[in-house]
């Protein structure tokens, strides 16, 4: 029986040695897991080469996107949206209806601005004359392409009648808008060129001011909001939509003299005096106000620039 316990024993001890050893190696293992790190896992081949494909395709088709949009304005855009000018060759004095002022100058401004935006409002610009008008666009078989433009100072045509047009070129060349008037047959075909022409109108070199005079003033009569700024500019809007802009400066014997740019750049002298609320220029009487009331929608009236 002494035996029979002793191997008990035996394999008892062994037991729990060979369970120990399993344990030693389980933490070496564990051990061994947390020094080592993690090889990320390797996409198969096949996913690969999917996402290159997708990529791939996504710049082809940006590619192509942009090289269309390049390609059709290059060579296909025909919209007339934006700004154009029309040169005024040297010896044409009578583009518009100017009034003639006591002194002009002999530089001529070189160009009128069009500008056409997305919602059928037409702007012209001679000078320093801004004058807002309306377009529309339309199309026939016998002339193509139409534009019908209504653009008046007072009752005075600026830009009226309708046109076939048609556009040329391309942003290397140039952009040109070609008009041909349907009504007028003696009328000479006009050639608006991309861009717009700026005339810049400087202040007196002895600008003064008078303090009385600035800020706004509203003619009743003619429906007309005069602004003084003590920058050396007044701005007249007129009825209608026309802007109108000058520079000024206060004489000492009671006299304004003001320039302002149409055809040419045009010069005048005016009296004026204030007596209280009311600005006197010449024989218009002006009332001060606060805020200018918006004359540019009103219905126009029988006035001119002067």
């Amino acid at each position: 029986m002494a035996k029979k316990s002793s191997h008990i024993n035996n394999e008892t001890d062994a037991e729990k040695a060979a369970a120990q050893e399993k344990e030693s190696l389980a933490e070496s293992s564990a051990e061994t897991e947390k020094e080592e790190p993690k090889e990320k896992p390797v996409l198969p081949r096949k996913r690969l080469i999917t996402r290159n494909v997708q990529l791939l395709v996504s710049v082809v088709i940006t590619a192509a996107v942009v090289l269309f949009t390049v390609t059709w304005k290059v060579f296909f855009d025909n919209t007339i949206f934006g700004q154009w000018h029309l040169d005024i060759p040297n010896d044409q004095s009578d583009t518009a209806d100017v009034p003639q002022e006591e002194e002009t100058s002999d530089e001529a401004v070189p160009s009128i601005n069009y500008e056409f935006t997305k919602d059928g409002e037409c702007i012209v610009q001679l000078g320093t004359m801004k004058v807002e008008g309306t377009y529309q666009l339309g199309s026939s078989e016998e002339n193509g392409s139409l534009l019908s433009a209504s653009v008046f100072s007072g009752n005075s045509p600026i830009f009226y009648g309708t046109y076939g047009y048609d556009v040329k070129g391309n942003p290397f060349t140039g952009r040109r808008i070609e008009l041909i008037d349907l009504y007028d047959t003696d009328a000479d075909p006009m050639t608006l060129e991309e861009g717009n022409v700026e005339v810049e109108l400087t202040p007196f070199e002895d600008f003064k001011t008078d303090e009385k005079i600035l800020g706004k003033w509203y003619d009743d009569i003619d429906k007309i909001v005069y602004e003084f700024t003590d920058d050396g500019y007044m701005i007249r809007t007129v009825t209608g939509g026309m802007e109108i802009k000058h520079a000024y400066s206060v004489m000492d014997d009671g006299y304004l003299i003001m320039k302002y740019i149409m055809d040419t750049e045009q010069i005048m002298t005016s009296s004026y005096r204030v007596d209280g609320s009311f600005l006197y220029i010449d024989d218009v009487k002006l009332t001060k106000i606060a805020n200018a009331p918006d004359v540019s929608s009103e219905t126009s009236a029988d006035t001119s620039a002067e």
